[in-house]
């Protein structure tokens, strides 16, 4: 289900069943970036997000097969929700990459980088861990992402069944530069919103695949 309009009163977007205000859309857009890596031929995007693990230790999260050791630093291109662009220059930072099964690339954000003072940064929910997978199976969620690396779209969905320790399937609707985004469990406190997963892939005409952060 798609939540890219606003309802009758134009302050909310319908995500599931509930009415959310934009205004908590806008600050959860202004958390997420589109990933571009330039190419001779023809460019490659993905979706990442901003995370704060503390005032002093904030990150950008994507997935390992969007940003990865193989790619040069002059090929990668962050774009904010303001269209502001930077080359992200991954030397000097921390970066850690997990190739299997998480599928995650984790990379510091510092201080210096004047174009994302502006950001928001999403938290993690701790509870989703501690309560358990199946406590929050066919539970509500949804994502904002960059399909084909166009405009951002809100999507929402549900947990549809669980796989190893780790993944997760789900029915929100992606695409191609997707990879990366944040997968949002939907509660009913809308100011308590929280990250679960990071979505690595879809399988045409099946479930869509996250995982476990």
């Amino acid at each position: 289900m798609e939540a890219e309009e606003e309802n009758n009163k134009k302050n909310e977007v319908i995500i599931g069943a509930k009415p959310i205000p934009l205004d908590i859309i806008d600050k959860i857009k202004k958390a997420i970036c589109k990933i571009i890596i330039i190419e001779k031929e023809e460019n490659h995007c993905g979706t990442g997000f901003f995370w704060k693990y503390s005032d002093s230790k904030k990150f950008l999260i994507t997935c390992y097969h969007v940003i990865n050791p193989t790619l040069k630093n002059e090929k990668i291109e962050i774009e904010i929700f303001n269209k502001n662009k930077m080359k992200l220059n991954l030397s000097g930072r921390f970066v850690k990459y997990f190739i299997k099964p998480k599928d995650i690339t984790i990379i510091e954000i510092k201080v210096s980088d004047e174009i994302y003072k502006d950001i928001e940064y999403l938290d993690y929910d701790l509870n989703f861990m501690k309560n358990g997978y199946s406590h929050y199976k066919g539970a509500d969620i949804f994502s904002i992402h960059y399909p084909k690396g166009g405009k951002a779209k809100c999507s929402s969905g549900k947990i549809i069944d669980l796989y190893n320790d780790n993944e997760l399937y789900h029915d929100i609707s992606t695409d191609d530069g997707s990879s990366g985004c944040p997968i949002m469990l939907l509660n009913d406190n809308i100011n308590f919103i929280r990250v679960i997963g990071i979505h690595k892939y879809g399988i045409k005409n099946e479930k869509k695949m996250e995982v476990h952060l």
